[in-house]
């Protein structure tokens, strides 16, 4: 699932569309299977009418999951669609085998349905989902054809194929975009908001920077390049005094640390993992790797014991009793 690494007020609007989509289709495909089954039992055609209220009763199942909260929407989704595609591909090959006069336009009738879970299928997390769709549908269609020896059936055969593969790719394609830029936005908004609220600014000043020629604009460009230096010389200051903390804490404890293992302790502290010391030491892993097991000796661990809590411990020490 594709269910990515948005905010959850992103995640929860894509969740209630999904619900109100599934809830409306689940509705729709339902009426259809009941009027379905109506009809058969009236023409006496009983394959097709169990293999529809097999289908129907899989549907409620699948609503009864739902509403008990062990499905999501996006399965949820899914499986209905799943379930009428082999609904209707087992259609389509019952009614080759039964060849007809009309088996034909039954089949092809049976392919423009099948138009509508391969939408569906797209709208949800499951990336897979409207290939495994089309693929049952592509299948059935070719049983069938081969069952019914209709060369119009054959001659078909290749652009429904490309309808059916590519509009699905670029449907995914365009809704996977969709939901990136949606993601982008969200970001940006928020990435606005926070330096907004750092640089405590209302949002109605701010919008100012785009007009061109306002002494408005002027004075607020002067305040926030004041604010901003101001902001950075504060966070700079805060970092240093953090570090020397650190350092003068661990150096109390074990004055016999050298000055690469002190730096290692430091960026160990600040919750830094072993590529990013890497980065910052432009050393190899294997050199990170040495220090910290003689760290380890000279400090006196035990196998099981963790460096970072133990280092942190000491930093929240030193923080607790400053003096």
């Amino acid at each position: 699932m594709g269910t990515c690494d948005s905010s959850p007020e992103n995640r929860m609007s894509v969740n209630r569309l999904l619900t109100a989509i599934f809830l409306y289709s689940s509705v729709f495909f339902a009426a259809g299977l009941i009027y379905d089954i109506v009809l058969y039992l009236l023409a006496g055609t009983w394959y097709l009418c169990i293999a529809n209220a097999v289908s129907l009763l899989l549907m409620g199942g699948v609503l009864a999951l739902y509403l008990s909260k062990r499905m999501n929407p996006d399965i949820s989704l899914f499986t209905d669609m799943l379930v009428i595609t082999l609904n209707i591909s087992f259609s389509i090959i019952y009614e080759s085998i039964a060849s007809g006069p009309d088996a034909s336009f039954r089949v092809l009738l049976g392919m423009c349905i099948c138009t509508l879970p391969i939408i569906m299928a797209s709208l949800t997390g499951i990336r897979s989902g409207p290939l495994i769709i089309t693929l049952l549908i592509i299948c059935s269609y070719s049983v069938a054809a081969i069952f019914i020896g209709d060369a119009k059936l054959f001659l078909c055969m290749p652009i429904l194929m490309l309808i059916y593969i590519g509009a699905p790719i670029a449907l995914k394609g365009i809704i996977i975009l969709s939901r990136r830029l949606e993601r982008e936005r969200i970001a940006i908004a928020e990435e606005k908001s926070e330096f907004l609220r750092i640089m405590n600014i209302e949002a109605e000043r701010f919008d100012l920077l785009g007009a061109k020629d306002t002494k408005e604009a002027a004075r607020l460009l002067d305040e926030l390049d004041v604010k901003i230096r101001e902001t950075l010389v504060a966070q700079v200051k805060h970092v240093i005094t953090s570090e020397e903390c650190i350092r003068r804490a661990i150096r109390e404890h074990h004055p016999g640390l050298t000055d690469a293992e002190m730096e290692i302790c430091v960026l160990i502290v600040s919750g830094k993992t072993v590529s990013e010391i890497c980065e910052i030491r432009h050393v190899s892993p294997s050199t990170v790797t040495s220090i910290r097991s003689r760290l380890r000796k000279k400090i006196g661990l035990a196998p099981g014991d963790s460096l970072k809590s133990y280092l942190k411990s000491i930093a929240n020490l030193q923080a607790a009793n400053p003096e």
